[in-house]
């Protein structure tokens, strides 16, 4: 499995998730957003690239980003997209084949701001990203998002969650739900759809999702 690991701003990354899934591969990309680069040089990562208009970090702290990075990308704070947009575009020019996986660090985060979190979600409408359905996991502390598109799915707890919610981002055909603690027989909804506060009957036991058309974000969130 090829990795590209991509970390925002919105507060120091998890460190130990990073490292497992650098140790998993090799070939991992590591990908600093803005002041997300400068919390992985904090923790003693090597940045393939970094990315971003970096007006959140001093020209110190933008010295030893550029020292820490194989590739450097500096934008004007005035622009179009957002850093999280041009890291993706970034990634996406740069992978090998599709059967990279993504995961996001710092786009989720409690304590950052509303609007970058809907940002960061809403990306996936946009045609330039629809190849990361299926392929694309926020990761934060205390939560985990997988984007998913139609098909079956296994669900399992990979994040000691204490709910699991089923929010589709799009009008789903025949959205079903087997082995949670709240089961769905096959239902269409015409708008998106938020069913939250679901559960995992066991930390081992799997959940099955499965949906014909759409797009549903699967949430797993750690606080009560």
């Amino acid at each position: 499995m090829e990795v590209m690991i991509i970390c925002g701003g919105a507060q120091p990354p998890y460190k130990q998730k990073i490292s497992a899934l650098k140790e998993l591969d090799d070939a991992s990309v590591l990908i600093g957003v803005d002041r997300g680069a400068l919390y992985l040089v904090d923790q003693g990562f090597q940045l393939d690239h970094a990315v971003g208009d970096f007006d959140s970090v001093d020209e110190q702290e933008l010295l030893r980003i550029r020292e820490n990075a194989s590739y450097f990308y500096q934008t004007s704070p005035i622009k179009d997209d957002t850093d999280m947009e041009l890291a993706l575009s970034v990634a996406l020019s740069i992978e090998s084949s599709q059967e990279v996986e993504y995961f996001i660090f710092g786009g989720t985060a409690s304590d950052g701001r509303l609007d970058h979190l809907v940002a960061n979600l809403w990306m996936i409408h946009q045609p330039r990203y629809q190849s990361l359905v299926n392929r694309l996991t926020f990761f934060d502390r205390d939560r985990l998002i997988r984007i998913l598109g139609p098909g079956q799915h296994l669900l399992e707890n990979q994040n000691d969650c204490v709910y699991l919610s089923i929010i589709s981002a799009t009008p789903v055909k025949a959205l079903e739900i087997v082995g949670a603690k709240y089961e769905l027989s096959a239902t269409d909804f015409a708008y998106p759809r938020a069913l939250i506060s679901n559960e995992f009957v066991s930390h081992n036991h799997e959940v099955q999702l499965s949906f014909k058309e759409g797009i549903v974000f699967v949430i797993l969130e750690k606080n009560k």
